[in-house]
């Protein structure tokens, strides 16, 4: 048998056999699972939180079968991984159904977890039905660094109905807030997480003088949060020490342990910071600048002998005729118009003034920065400039006439232009 007989019968044989050896395309369920995209709660756990993972399953509407939901898994993305959360027997998702999962879990150590949620099922006709989805979690250690503070502020109810909240320097130009209001004095608590689990089953206990307020509930404050409550003054008419204590449970303790606490001193006093300065306009002429706008008492008490003034600045100069004005008594939630006056030098970015009050016989003072925004009196620009052109015409009117006079021979006045050479 010749070489090229030889060579035709392989590649014959081969042929056959790659036929026989190509494999059987596996066959596709019809069922066709989709998981949407999961959210993590909390979406930044400490190490043993409990952690819900929350996510939809739905069966396509094109698919023509029905599709029991067997396990859910939550476990890494790896083929020996280690499994965090299952849930079982979810029952039947028809053609076009969607059912919403909330699968619990929890870490034990902290770290960054790759992980994947994994669905296993079987359609009508018992063929296995798989989808995967991948989730992240970054899992910190169980540690607890909660802080809580107090700040003085005002709830302003406006003539409009919306409510003015914050401090002072916050309030300042706020336009009609503190004008035909009803104002609250009180201390808002903030509540920050620092740490890496989240706080639950918050309240805040304040302690007035030694004596138990209500408790103030707090919502969850998850890592890295802060949460907010106020706690209103309007009753507390004399100086008092106020302790505001935050009691919490880490979400990793048990239901039942005793909560942790953190505690803060505040020294109230009903006066301090009442007057607020609003609807301020200024208008500057040259370097001297007028300062229009109310002075208002945001306290449930009148405060007297007020009187606000310009403060010293490098380019803020207080000059008369108001470099300071006396107001006198201000009723609780009323407004008196002030007037100041001083001089500038160039832009500076805030106008002090300095305000001095009364308040049940204790004398307050305080400084407000009021943001630097004058504008130009055109008028005095324009009279400048009227002037100059008045002397400008005058001298040209003047010049003409002795024109004029040279011309006709008049009087002695002889007007002549000098040449260089003197001739």
């Amino acid at each position: 048998m010749t070489l090229r007989v030889w060579l035709l019968l392989i590649c014959s044989v081969g042929l056959v056999s790659g036929v026989l050896l190509v494999p059987a395309t596996a066959s596709v369920p019809d069922a066709r699972i989709t998981i949407s995209e999961a959210t993590v709660s909390p979406s930044a756990p400490g190490a043993d939180e409990p952690v819900d993972v929350s996510f939809t399953l739905e069966n396509s509407a094109g698919s023509p079968s029905a599709v029991e939901i067997d396990s859910v898994t939550l476990r890494e993305r790896s083929t020996f991984g280690d499994e965090y959360g299952e849930i079982e027997e979810l029952g039947s998702l028809s053609a076009g159904d969607d059912l919403t999962v909330s699968l619990p879990a929890t870490f034990d150590r902290p770290g960054a977890y790759d992980l994947e949620l994994v669905v296993v099922g079987h359609d009508e006709d018992g063929d296995r039905v798989r989808a995967t989805r991948p989730v992240s979690v970054d899992v910190g250690p169980d540690e607890a660094d909660i802080e809580i503070s107090a700040e003085r502020i005002f709830l302003v109810e406006t003539d409009d109905g919306t409510t003015e909240v914050g401090s002072i320097d916050e309030l300042i130009g706020s336009g009609g807030g503190a004008n035909d209001a009803e104002t609250t004095p009180a201390i808002e608590l903030r509540v920050s997480n620092f740490g890496s689990t989240t706080a639950r089953d918050v309240f805040v206990q304040p302690r007035v003088d030694g004596e138990n307020r209500s408790r103030l509930a707090v919502s969850d404050v998850p890592r890295n949060g802060t949460e907010t409550v106020r706690f209103e003054t309007e009753s507390i008419t004399e100086p008092a020490m106020i302790e505001f204590t935050a009691a919490y449970r880490l979400a990793s303790a048990d239901p039942g342990s005793e909560r942790d606490t953190v505690s803060t001193t505040y020294d109230y006093r009903p006066g301090a910071e009442a007057l607020i300065l609003t609807d301020v306009s200024m208008e500057r002429s040259g370097d001297a600048l007028s300062i229009t706008g109310n002075a208002g008492n945001l306290d449930t008490q009148s405060v007297d002998s007020a009187v606000v003034a310009v403060g010293d600045h490098e380019n803020v100069t207080p000059v008369a005729p108001q470099r300071d004005y006396f107001i006198g008594t201000i009723p609780d939630s009323d407004f008196v118009t002030f007037d100041l006056t001083a001089t500038v030098d160039g832009e500076p970015e805030t106008i002090p003034v300095e305000v001095r009050y009364s308040a049940d016989g204790v004398v307050y003072e305080q400084t407000i920065e009021l943001p630097y925004d004058a504008t130009v009196d055109d008028d005095a620009d324009s009279s400048g400039v009227l002037v100059v052109l008045a002397i400008v015409g005058l001298i040209a009117a003047v010049v003409a006439a002795g024109v004029v006079w040279r011309r006709r021979g008049g009087g002695g006045f002889v007007w002549r232009r000098q040449d260089d050479d003197g001739d």
